[in-house]
């Protein structure tokens, strides 16, 4: 697949990203074997990803990826397990890093404040 820019490619990404980490806690919930290193490094590499995004980018989402985000968006905010601090970011919490990701792709209420 041709992108026509690096932020399309930015945005396959967070989404692949995200939507495995979705897929991958809800089978963990429902009890079937799943690497936690697996579910653990999506969620990071959506986090690593977050840096990437200036603070005046915006992409808007439509449909499902729209949708997707926002799932991720409001799952990633009461999951305890996700540790910006873990991959690199300082001292920065989950929510604001959430709510950078939220802003960029114009998901503003999307459950990450």
């Amino acid at each position: 697949m041709q992108l026509a820019c690096h932020g399309s490619a930015r945005t396959i990404s967070f989404h692949s990203k995200a939507v495995a980490w979705l897929e991958l806690s809800d089978r963990k919930e429902r009890g079937e074997p799943v690497d936690a290193n697996n579910v653990h490094r999506h969620a990071d590499d959506v986090l690593r990803l977050s840096r990437l995004l200036a603070a005046a980018t915006r992409t808007p989402l439509q449909g499902k990826i729209a949708d997707d985000m926002r799932r991720f968006l409001k799952a990633a905010v009461s999951d305890g397990t996700l540790d910006p601090e873990a991959v690199g970011f300082g001292p920065i919490g989950r929510a604001e890093v959430l709510a950078r990701v939220a802003q960029a792709y114009a998901l503003d209420g999307a459950g990450a404040s």
